[in-house]
């Protein structure tokens, strides 16, 4: 039996100019931006959100994960708009 995903949005348009961008404390030029999710994700929503993540070269200085009901973002400070982009894509 094949298990489906339960699908899971982020909860609005993203306006990069109102979101809060912190500077990550493991890694000096990192920063990290928490994305609101309508939902928990299951796991196998999770399991196809970072197939899709590690298929995509041009992100490739990013991570991307779930903490609860928000997706967190680490990345550089170059081009998150393209970034929260993708994600509101995928």
């Amino acid at each position: 039996m094949k298990e489906e995903a339960k699908k899971v949005k982020l909860k609005e348009n993203i306006d990069v100019s109102t979101l809060d961008i912190n500077r990550d404390s493991y890694f000096r030029s990192a920063y990290f931006i928490d994305l609101p999710l309508d939902s928990v994700p299951d796991h196998a929503w999770q399991d196809i959100l970072d197939r899709e993540w590690r298929a995509s070269l041009r992100l490739w200085d990013r991570k991307l994960f779930v903490v609860g009901d928000r997706l967190r973002l680490v990345t550089s400070i170059d081009d998150i708009e393209g970034k929260i982009d993708w994600v509101n894509r995928s």
